[in-house]
């Protein structure tokens, strides 16, 4: 339950005491009743869409800098824990018998297996960021 300040101090028939309101019992235009244009933020920005009619921006403009850097940075992974992968398969801690390849594989296997799959995940979600921002940097014609 969000409240929001009123500037009227009589009470209120909901029980709620003076002063307050719930969000949405807030009147159209006061704090709180949904974005106008000077509660949406960025709404003085010159250039900015919100709070106008037409919505808000969709997504993120990123320079090319940033997204050359998030596809650096997809890249950096695909290549570091692939080979991370292999020194952690040929580690004997990685096997009950402490045999490489023999035995059950060990908690310091199914751990580090876990880790390679999830920064390669989030490595692979951050290239692709990069390439659409490169992508969409492209199509409008702009390299700053």
């Amino acid at each position: 339950m969000v409240l929001v300040p009123q500037d009227d101090v009589t009470a209120d028939p909901s029980g709620r005491g003076p002063g307050s309101a719930l969000a949405g019992d807030a009147p159209a235009g006061a704090l709180g009743a949904g974005p106008t244009g000077a509660d949406v933020p960025g709404a003085d920005v010159p250039g900015s869409r919100a709070g106008s009619p037409d919505g808000p921006r969709r997504g993120l403009a990123l320079t090319r800098g940033w997204a050359l850097f998030l596809l650096a940075v997809g890249v950096w992974n695909w290549v570091i824990w692939p080979r991370f992968s292999l020194a952690i398969w040929d580690d004997p801690r990685a096997w009950s018998t402490r045999v490489v390849g023999h035995g059950t594989p060990t908690g310091f296997l199914w751990i580090h297996a876990f880790l390679i799959v999830v920064s390669v995940a989030f490595g692979t979600i951050v290239g692709v960021l990069g390439i659409r921002a490169l992508l969409r940097l492209r199509r409008r014609g702009s390299g700053a």
